[in-house]
């Protein structure tokens, strides 16, 4: 037998060490690539009923003869969409405005819908499609109404090959604070074809709709230099292995 002198390490002791030192790096290297290169995807954002040509503080900034609950529903074109699996929605506050926000339980429900833009009918449940989901529920709490007035939920797949979007917005708890109505960017005129609206009560400027902007819901994803690194780190912990069992 032979007898290993100073400590010196013997062929498969040194093969373990160095597999084992391989396994490590590949596993830093690997960790390193997914921290620094997986990215979050271009959010795709598409901007609805602009340019804005008024300002109108209903349902975020005003009430309605003090009632304590609303209905709201908007209507956009489905020529004005590319497919997009929404996840956020927003609001642009009128360039006039320092008003504040309602107070109050907001809940947006979206569907795809055959209603038509300036044609909602004021059945407002007529207007809902089969694929109604709930989108979020939101507490507004009055203050001051900010610049841009953003909601995100439950991501929606929407498809405008199938009809228009419409946002159906239900309001109870509703007060409004002090501090004047808050105004948030819309367009009005009887050639818009691109948005409408329908409130819970009563007709009146049903050409109307707020700016809106839909926001696609964000997915991570790695780049293809992670792919490369982690083959690149697996064949050649595959090319030390095979040279330990040799």
């Amino acid at each position: 037998m032979r007898h290993l002198q100073g400590g010196a390490l013997s062929s498969p002791q040194k093969s373990f060490l160095s597999l084992e030192n391989h396994v490590k790096s590949v596993r830093f290297l690997t960790r390193l690539a997914v921290a620094t290169t997986l990215l979050v995807s271009p959010l795709q954002a598409q901007v609805v009923g602009g340019p804005a040509t008024d300002e109108n503080c209903f349902p975020f900034g005003c009430l309605y003869a003090g009632n304590p609950s609303t209905r709201y529903q908007q209507v956009y074109s489905a020529s004005a969409f590319a497919p997009i699996n929404i996840g956020s929605i927003s609001f642009f506050l009128g360039a006039s405005s320092a008003g504040s926000l309602n107070s109050g339980t907001y809940s947006f429900y979206l569907s795809t819908t055959t209603a038509p833009v300036n044609g909602l009918s004021t059945t407002m449940d007529n207007n809902v499609g089969a694929d109604a989901a709930l989108f979020g529920v939101f507490q507004l709490t009055g203050g001051a109404a900010p610049s841009v007035l953003s909601f995100s939920g439950a991501p929606f797949q929407y498809n405008p090959a199938n009809g228009n979007l419409l946002l159906d917005i239900r309001v109870s708890g509703l007060t409004h604070p002090t501090g004047g109505f808050a105004y948030y960017q819309g367009r009005h005129d009887a050639a818009n074809t691109v948005t409408s609206r329908m409130h819970d009560f009563g007709l009146g400027a049903e050409h109307y709709g707020l700016v809106t902007e839909f926001t696609a819901a964000s997915t991570v994803v790695p780049e293809p230099s992670t792919w490369v690194l982690m083959a690149a780190g697996l064949a050649g912990l595959a090319v030390v292995a095979r040279r330990r069992t040799v």
